[in-house]
């Protein structure tokens, strides 16, 4: 009788794959470190995992403005808006993409809401 070894395999543990909070710091760091389109898809990567999450698309809104794409851009940031009325970065972020793309109207009602919001706040005026 022959006695047969498998050969050995060597079995690495898994690496889990990373939290949402996580990919949601990656995402804010390639936004901060001057790589909007890299943030701008890993921002979708965590909206699939959390539909309508206001800071993924508040984050997400901030790197399409950073791209001047300005349609994709207003959609993120209202669709935060409106899961988050509340939520005054939402609103800042409003009024600086309404006032880069040249919509002054537009930025003055965005920028009275922050100010409704935090009306201590001196970056709105």
């Amino acid at each position: 009788m022959i006695d047969y070894q498998p050969p050995a395999v060597d079995v690495q543990p898994a690496t889990p794959a990373p939290s949402f909070d996580q990919q949601y710091e990656q995402a804010r760091s390639l936004a901060n470190s001057g790589q909007p389109a890299l943030a701008v898809a890993a921002y979708t990567t965590l909206l699939a995992r959390s539909p309508g999450n206001a800071d993924v698309l508040l984050g997400r809104g901030i790197a399409y403005t950073r791209l001047e794409r300005w349609s994709e851009a207003e959609a993120d940031l209202r669709a935060a808006a409106q899961a988050s009325p509340e939520y005054a970065d939402v609103w800042s972020a409003l009024g600086d993409l309404y006032r880069w793309s040249e919509r002054p109207d537009q930025a003055v009602e965005a920028y009275t809401r922050l100010l409704a919001l935090q009306p201590d706040a001196p970056a709105p005026w």
